[in-house]
């Protein structure tokens, strides 16, 4: 996990109304607060070596997951209410491949479900895990030697997202022995600034 990352952003209008609702008698969403959500990413490729979709998976940390299941218990209902609102937010996600930014379709293939987590001092906890895929407008081809990089930044400055390692991103089989990924951390950033370089490079 990243621990760098400055506690001094402010919760997202969605999340700060969820929680206000249920905590109107505490100053848990004050300004100090933020939440953190850690990325997986699925590269989908056709027959043709070109990239069709990201099938995209966020953890939410422990907190923020505990304060949505106190409002909403049906997974089904809260996982359609977070995608509404993240499509509002272009889902913390931009892509490029060679510098040229992708567009996507709405997310599709939306599950959450509640997983088990562990903390540093190594203790479980619940948490919510959103999956969906995010399908191209339009297939984008691989040049040679391709580029992809990936982007992921909350608006609000209020959510911090952050790829665990390299190994969270993966690689359709029929390309995965041509690509080859790298996440780093920056060494500086500014709040509400994606900190890290999340990159994948890749041979047609």
């Amino acid at each position: 996990m990243i621990t760098t990352i400055k506690k001094s952003l402010l919760l997202s209008t969605a999340f700060v109304a969820l929680l206000s609702m249920m905590l109107l008698s505490t100053q848990v969403f004050a300004h100090s607060y933020h939440y953190e959500v850690q990325v997986s990413n699925a590269l989908k490729f056709n027959a043709d070596k070109q990239l069709e979709a990201l099938r995209l998976s966020f953890i939410y940390d422990g907190e923020v997951s505990a304060v949505m299941l106190q409002d909403e218990k049906d997974l089904d209902k809260l996982g359609k209410s977070l995608i509404k609102d993240l499509e509002k937010l272009a889902y913390f996600t931009q892509a490029k491949i060679d510098g040229k930014v992708l567009e996507f379709k709405e997310a599709s293939d939306i599950k959450l479900e509640s997983i088990k987590e562990q903390g540093e001092d190594k203790e479980t906890y619940d948490a919510l895990k959103l999956n969906f895929t995010l399908a191209l407008k339009k297939p984008a081809a691989l040049n040679k030697d391709s580029n992809i990089g990936f982007f992921h930044e909350d608006p609000t400055e209020a959510a911090i997202l952050y790829y665990d390692n390299a190994k969270s991103i993966t690689v359709s089989d029929s390309l995965k022995d041509n690509c080859k990924a790298s996440v780093k951390e920056k060494g500086d950033f500014k709040e509400g600034e994606f900190p890290q370089v999340v990159s994948v490079d890749c041979k047609a």
